[in-house]
């Protein structure tokens, strides 16, 4: 995709955002010098103090570095850009996803079991009403998709934990990409058996229980994910 002509309105923010749309569309590859000020300047119709504010909010994001005497360099993006906000979850590589199912094994498990030591017996209720709703769209991968991330928001939520529901939050998206990749590998089947078996956990305030439980299913999908997405990208 090409650059084109700005219009008059936001200019800055018109500016930034295709500039921003070059390095994530690829178009302006890692490693590669961008078109200096002046070419940029002339491309948009704008003045140099807009796109020299544009870069600048692009280094300061870590999409770009500047080098002196030189000009602008693409520097990319990896799990870092997606946690500060700067790319959707879409964008990040098969290495970047498995770092975030590596976090996961060790992060959900002691959800799992601070959960079932603070659960109240309504979020047990919300969680089996959502369970529910995965068994019944086993047929329908996009909307059990929805549901999965849904339970484990959750059980993160009934821990009361501020800092785990935060963290729960920022890789929800990404969790959403595994799934998907989970689902159509081998079947909706293991995660409902799992998330039945947790809930049951839950239900007898089983900590060490809910712990193991979440670890199997975790590892589990890990060992799938490196098994055949990394394998297929190496």
């Amino acid at each position: 995709m090409g650059l084109t002509a700005i219009k008059k309105e936001s200019i800055g923010e018109q500016v930034l955002a295709q500039m921003k749309e070059q390095i994530l569309n690829g178009d302006w590859k890692e490693g590669e010098k961008i078109p200096s000020e002046n070419q940029l300047c002339d491309t948009f119709g704008v003045s140099r103090v807009t796109v020299r504010q544009a870069i600048q909010k692009l280094v300061a994001l870590g999409l770009l570095e500047t080098k002196l005497g030189e000009g602008s360099y693409v520097k990319g993006f990896d799990l870092q850009s997606f946690i500060k906000g700067v790319i959707p979850a879409e964008y990040l590589t098969a290495n970047d996803l498995m770092d975030v199912m590596r976090f996961r094994i060790h992060f959900e498990p002691m959800v799992a079991a601070w959960a079932a030591a603070s659960v109240t017996d309504e979020q047990i209720a919300e969680m089996e009403e959502t369970l529910q709703n995965m068994i019944e769209s086993q047929n329908d991968y996009e909307r059990y998709v929805i549901y999965d991330n849904e339970f484990h928001r959750l059980l993160t939520h009934s821990t009361g934990n501020q800092i785990a529901i935060f963290i729960s939050d920022v890789i929800k998206d990404v969790m959403t990409q595994t799934m998907k990749i989970m689902t159509e590998g081998f079947g909706p089947g293991h995660g409902i058996t799992c998330h039945q078996q947790i809930i049951d956990a839950l239900r007898e305030r089983d900590v060490e229980r809910a712990r193991q439980t979440m670890f199997f299913h975790v590892d589990y999908n890990m060992k799938y994910y490196e098994e055949t997405v990394l394998k297929r990208e190496d």
